[in-house]
């Protein structure tokens, strides 16, 4: 029997750009197989690429657990498996999190893009739906980096480096929605909004100016360095070195009440939060909070 007609007999893990993902045992191990179909691999990259990935070693970064192997016409990517929930479920579809939570998962996310950076690594697709978050320990994990390197878009004149090859542009940089080449600034961008996105438990435009965010994050200990991170002249944007410099000894996302712009909707009912809307106020003081259930809910992509 073909390992598709084996992996198939369960349901996918999750579902990403490139491929599904499958819980296998890889090696003895718990793992998440990628299946990546062979027409969108880039196999003059993909050797090369892979020993530089199996390299890497941080706690906040998924691991790669062995070389890809092709049967048929699809790959195989053995990654680590991670049992919790994507950042994305996290932040909109959970209950109440703690500030300590909060701070961990922000750290880790933080603390993983700084490592890959350091190892001239540009995630490139930064996004809450590329972020796990490890149920037992907010551990967060980030996956489906360097992957993207090996997709080959021979019909696009920049490659993988222009907006128009991925779908969801809510995380792209300036610079990345006008087909500049993505690099670790853009990373910056990204992960700075997410982190703002982390604490207010909403959703942000991706016009959102740095002097709007720190308005927004007024009271907390991450208003500056978020609002440095999202700086809309890449050149003006901090390195993620510095801003693990700025957040480090943190232990609480603030001593006082976070100020949102007033018309705005907190917590929409529609996504299950159980928080309430704020309207027809100049400005309001909420007090936010998000949690992660004790889910099974396993997603690698």
């Amino acid at each position: 029997m073909e390992l598709d007609s084996i992996l198939s007999q369960n349901p996918a893990l999750g579902q990403g750009c490139f491929g599904k993902v499958y819980k296998r045992r890889y090696h003895g191990k718990t793992s998440a197989i990628k299946v990546v179909p062979a027409s969108k691999i880039d196999k003059d990259q993909l050797d090369r690429e892979c020993r530089a990935y199996c390299q890497l070693n941080h706690k906040n970064i998924v691991k790669l657990l062995g070389q890809p192997e092709t049967h048929g016409e699809k790959w195989y990517f053995p990654l680590e498996y991670i049992s919790g929930s994507t950042l994305e479920d996290v932040m909109f579809k959970r209950g109440a999190l703690t500030d300590k939570a909060k701070v961990t998962i922000i750290h880790g996310m933080c603390n993983g893009l700084n490592y890959l950076h350091m190892k001239n690594i540009v995630h490139q697709d930064l996004k809450p739906d590329n972020i796990m978050i490890e149920a037992s320990t907010n551990r967060a994990v980030l996956i489906d980096f360097g992957l993207a390197k090996f997709i080959s878009y021979t019909a696009s004149v920049e490659g993988i480096s222009s907006g128009s090859n991925f779908g969801n542009t809510a995380y792209y940089a300036p610079e990345v929605l006008l087909r500049a080449m993505r690099s670790r600034r853009s990373d910056v961008w990204a992960m700075g909004k997410i982190m703002a996105e982390l604490i207010l438990r909403r959703r942000l435009s991706a016009e959102i100016t740095p002097n709007e965010v720190k308005r927004m994050l007024s009271g907390t200990k991450f208003a500056e360095p978020i609002s440095k991170m999202l700086h809309r002249d890449k050149n003006q944007r901090v390195h993620m070195s510095d801003v693990i410099k700025s957040i480090l000894g943190a232990t609480s996302i603030s001593s006082s009440t976070i100020i949102l712009p007033g018309l705005c909707l907190v917590g929409s009912a529609l996504l299950g939060m159980g928080a309430v809307a704020v309207g027809a106020l100049p400005v309001a003081s909420v007090a936010l909070a998000i949690s992660i259930a004790s889910a099974v809910v396993i997603h690698v992509s």
